[in-house]
């Protein structure tokens, strides 16, 4: 069977054996297939089968702006290799000024703060460069980004949606706090195995790693966990009920099914 005909065959079964839409509780059918982590992460679009996600129209094209971002944050590190990587980053900067306009300026360092940045850290390599991460456009976008890999985890894991009463708690981390290991150890021990996408030759190893288990210090709410490359983590906690989430909402984004097609804003830069 040609891939393009395993493919279609592939979604049709993901599609069929939906009720509805992940992300927003079923509210809509599922119409479209969507991919987490997306395609365009991958070199060359490289991205094994898996983790595929029955979505309405609405969700899949509302959030296909955090799969954008995301792309961007995650081809920043370990940076470029190689002429086709060149091509590719050129076409995410595109999408990205497209979509998030004002997004580049908001990261941009001066040149000599960047430099006592990296000195501050230990780090004597004239070839890096280091950008802000805090600031409320990438917020916003990673944010939602993280939920939505927190809401299509939760599906992989038990079969169904957050249901329209629950929510997901969200905290993603830079490659700064990864290399630093400022990620609470209380993270890596509540998620089992690390698991990756395989086909044939072909694996998510390294570019996308994800895992799952019980929040140790609330053994009721589920943790899912994602790593990007070396570029970001990404913490997500879910609870079928939005009042048993572990965390005040301002200290952590908190999400309901439905809203990753909203109009983005930092749920915690603006509070």
């Amino acid at each position: 069977m040609g891939e393009s005909k395993a493919k279609k065959r592939r979604h049709s079964k993901v599609l069929k054996g939906a009720k509805g839409c992940i992300y927003c509780a079923e509210l809509r059918p599922a119409e479209q297939v969507d991919h987490m982590p997306p395609r365009a992460m991958f070199r060359i679009s490289q991205r094994p089968k898996g983790l595929e996600f029955p979505s309405c129209a609405v969700c899949n094209q509302g959030t296909s702006r955090l799969d954008v971002v995301a792309t961007f944050m995650a081809r920043t590190f370990p940076g470029i290799d190689g002429q086709s990587d060149e091509r590719e980053w050129d076409q995410v900067m595109r999408e990205v000024s497209r979509i998030a306009p004002g997004l580049a300026k908001e990261m941009i360092m001066p040149r000599q703060e960047m430099h006592d940045m990296i000195l501050q850290e230990g780090i004597f390599d004239p070839n890096l460069a280091v950008f802000r991460a805090n600031g409320p456009i990438l917020g916003a976008h990673m944010q939602a980004f993280a939920a939505k890999v927190g809401f299509a985890l939760r599906y992989e894991d038990v079969g169904y949606p957050v249901p329209d009463n629950g929510g997901v708690q969200v905290r993603w981390f830079t490659s700064g706090e990864i290399m630093a290991e400022t990620i609470p150890e209380s993270l890596y021990e509540s998620v089992g195995p690390i698991n990756n996408l395989r086909q044939g030759k072909i694996t998510s190893e390294g570019v996308f790693d994800y895992g799952w288990g019980n929040f140790t210090s609330r053994p009721d709410v589920r943790l899912y966990y994602a790593k990007v490359r070396d570029a970001f983590s990404i913490a997500a906690f879910v609870a079928d009920d939005r009042s048993k989430l572990p965390f005040p909402s301002t200290q952590l984004a908190t999400f309901a099914p439905g809203e990753l097609s909203e109009p983005l804003q930092d749920r915690i830069y603006d509070v």
